[in-house]
């Protein structure tokens, strides 16, 4: 009884994926190659010379791909190479610009190839080296010991010693230097430094900073009193005040925004001048009202949110516009999304995160005599996946346990197989194929013959049409083809 309600499931599941490709037009046309090489559908099951999910082998071109799923897997392609192990556990990466690897997230590796060689790796947060460059000396670290690292944590060059007793970061010709981080501090030019700096700090009862035409920084009992002024070189600098958790102001004669109150019963406006724009908010974020030429919000949280926005946009003489809209009903049960650009309109609906998602793609301006290209993804999490291209490309797959959320090549590679019991392909030129339960019942159709394949035994092809295939002779139909 259980496996006929099973059996039941899968096929209702199937044809709600093939009324879909029936209804959808012709998604996701950047990541055609993806579904080409790596998305396990029938196409797959069709090049694949070893029996079931678990084991696999295929070439496509320079592309060659095997692996023993979920444990390992390879992909090379024209010198570059990608190797994972339990993804996303540990994987590499290499090409003939440089190579670069993980394990679990901690452990890090990269090798560059330009003026000179470069090699990095860390056991995050406990060692890292880097090699010398022309332009630098070698970094290595042993946390919390001591350290001189570029490049790293945002800083264009880090140095710490028995960390938290010294720690001096560089970044954008600002030298910071602390003793006892984060508490005694001060600031300084670095050696790029286009402006003079200084300022100083004893956290987090008060500290200032000032940079010469960039901005100047005063805390007071941090983060209850801050002041600062920004974008100095400006006409109209821009000054903000914040008294926690009573009053914040940002301020310019032409954008203006404040707020008063104890959170969440606050109050609060603000006003652009030059877009004509001006909204209000009360108990942020639970009502929230704006009104612009560009741009128009309207909020009841969690009940109802809508806003548009619309830019105007000029490059080498040519005037563009763009609009963007969305609407937000009892979230985060309901949300859709569209974007209309120069060439193409993109529209999303969402309900509930991944549980469901539609997305289309279509183009605004074609060729002349030329249909507009079109594409659309569609995800039920977690019981299908479907995709159709701009190109043609058709793809359906069920079950699709986290393709909704992590719509990846090597998860498709990887992990994709082992969970889909039905799925289905068709290419833009007309070939098409279906595997059922992991491969053990295959179909494969092209314009000039068909193929079935049952139990991962020999395939049995037969000519569709009078005139045999290319390079067939007539008397090879049908056939029994034994390497497969």
């Amino acid at each position: 009884m259980a496996r006929a309600r099973g059996v039941r499931l899968v096929t209702a599941v199937a044809a709600m994926g093939l009324s879909a490709l029936c209804a959808a037009p012709p998604a996701w046309p950047q990541s055609n190659n993806k579904l080409r090489s790596a998305y396990y559908t029938a196409m797959d099951a069709e090049k694949n010379r070893l029996p079931g999910p678990l084991l696999f082998s295929h070439r496509q071109g320079s592309r060659l791909e095997w692996g023993l799923r979920p444990l390992v897997s390879m992909v090379s392609d024209d010198g570059r190479r990608e190797f994972n192990l339990l993804y996303p556990l540990l994987t590499h990466r290499s090409s003939p610009a440089g190579s670069r690897g993980q394990l679990l997230q901690f452990t890090r590796w990269s090798s560059r190839v330009g003026a000179g060689p470069e090699t990095e790796w860390m056991i995050f947060p406990l060692v890292a080296y880097q090699s010398a460059t022309p332009a630098s000396d070698a970094g290595f670290a042993l946390f919390p010991l001591y350290g001189s690292l570029r490049n790293f944590f945002a800083q264009d060059r880090l140095r710490f010693t028995l960390f938290p007793v010294w720690l001096s970061m560089d970044r954008r010709g600002i030298t910071s230097r602390f003793v006892l981080w984060p508490f005694l501090g001060w600031y300084t030019g670095g050696p790029d430094a286009r402006q003079p700096v200084q300022g100083w700090k004893i956290w987090p009862l008060y500290g200032e900073f000032s940079q010469e035409g960039v901005r100047e920084d005063r805390f007071v009992l941090w983060p209850f009193y801050i002041h600062q002024r920004l974008e100095l070189s400006a006409e109209h600098p821009r000054e903000q005040r914040m008294l926690l958790p009573f009053y914040f102001s940002s301020h310019t004669p032409e954008q203006s925004i404040a707020w008063w109150g104890i959170w969440p019963l606050t109050v609060g406006r603000s006003a652009d001048q030059t877009t004509n724009y001006r909204d209000w908010w009360v108990v942020w974020p639970l009502i929230h009202v704006g009104r612009g030429d560009t741009k128009t919000v309207t909020s009841v949280f969690p009940f109802y949110r809508a806003w548009t926005r619309t830019r105007t946009a000029e490059l080498l003489g040519t005037v563009t516009q763009s609009a963007s809209s969305s609407r937000t009903i009892f979230w985060p049960v309901y949300r859709e999304i569209s974007e209309i650009g120069p060439a193409t309109r993109r529209d999303r609906q969402r309900v509930l995160f991944f549980l469901y998602s539609d997305l289309r793609e279509r183009e605004l301006q074609p060729p002349p005599d030329a249909p507009p290209r079109q594409s659309r993804r569609i995800d039920l999490w977690p019981l299908f996946t479907y995709n159709a291209t701009a190109d043609g490309t058709v793809a359906f797959q069920t079950l699709a346990l986290v393709e909704a959320v992590l719509n990846t090549e090597a998860i498709k590679r990887n992990y994709s197989p082992l969970w889909s019991v039905a799925a289905y392909r068709r290419d833009a030129d007309g070939a098409s194929g279906v595997a059922l339960l992991w491969g053990l019942v295959q179909w494969g159709a092209t314009e000039h013959e068909r193929s079935i394949r049952l139990l991962y035994l020999p395939r049995l092809r037969w000519s569709r049409s009078e005139a045999p295939p290319p390079d067939v002779p007539a008397s090879a139909s049908p056939v029994h083809e034994s390497t497969r």
